[in-house]
């Protein structure tokens, strides 16, 4: 027992950048220096996409190197929306991110590959994009991972299925609250996919609506149970629950109580 690897517990940027405090990126190198995590996902927010050389050169001068990078939510939304020009788009902002997160030295990204309010409706037209993406972020030493994010018209692992099949090669990451949202984690621990799951994050939800993002244990998922259930996995995992007051304040203590106890799960259900 005492040869496993624990997880390296990471914290997203997006938990202490945001609208309250003008999603300044000049804030992210002070706010890290008080985190007791072991490392950083780089949340990166549509306000940023026309200025990403700078933000990179701002967080490279700071030293700032994030582990992860979150590549834009807003790609989903567009490949959803199932028509070439959007489509076209979605790439352009893909290749932008991509070459923010290789020059920040990250070694891992994550794609919504879905999204807004058609969600799943139009895998079908973007399936053929996968090979692309993937071949795009290899260029640049990036391991791409595809996120189980909430669908209307499937599920996330029916999503997982799909992908898979048309491209063997693909790599996931597996979200707690999404995965207690379709009430699918323990399908997707059992799943042939697990074993392509190469990051996480970790954060709750209430119940019923997947907003607001709760911290783990606050909510509706039974994190021991979840954890017990869990296969080995000695990979990052990233919080994503928000401690951004609504005055711009940020709660640095809340932050660190949820990496301490994603730690003390870890530990309890080392396998």
């Amino acid at each position: 027992m005492n040869d496993v690897i624990l997880p390296r517990i990471l914290s997203s940027t997006g938990t202490f950048i945001g609208r309250a405090n003008g999603r300044d990126y000049h804030l992210i190198p002070q706010i890290a220096k008080s985190t007791a995590c072991d490392g950083f996902e780089l949340m990166l927010l549509e306000d940023w996409s026309e200025r990403l050389p700078a933000v990179c050169d701002f967080l490279l001068a700071s030293g700032f190197l994030p582990e992860t990078v979150h590549l834009e939510k807003n790609i989903g939304v567009l490949l959803s929306a199932g028509t070439e020009k959007c489509a076209g788009e979605a790439l352009e902002i893909f290749r932008r991110d991509i070459v923010a997160a290789s020059r920040l030295g990250a070694r891992l990204a994550v794609l919504h590959f879905w999204g807004g309010r058609l969600s799943d409706y139009h895998m079908d037209k973007n399936l053929p994009l996968i090979p692309l993406f993937y071949d795009i972020a290899a260029e640049s030493g990036i391991l791409l991972t595809i996120e189980n994010i909430p669908c209307v018209y499937g599920t996330p692992l029916f999503m997982w299925n799909r992908i898979a099949a048309y491209y063997p090669e693909a790599k996931f990451i597996f979200d707690t609250r999404f995965g207690g949202f379709h009430n699918e984690y323990k399908k997707i621990f059992a799943s042939p996919h697990w074993k392509n799951v190469c990051h996480m994050h970790i954060s709750d939800f209430g119940g019923e609506m997947i907003h607001p993002i709760l911290h783990p244990g606050n909510g509706a998922i039974d994190f021991d149970d979840l954890f017990a259930a869990m296969p080995s996995y000695p990979q990052a995992i990233a919080v994503e629950s928000p401690v951004l007051n609504g005055n711009g304040t940020v709660d640095i203590e809340k932050l660190n109580r949820t990496v301490a106890y994603t730690r003390e799960m870890c530990e309890k259900y080392r396998k």
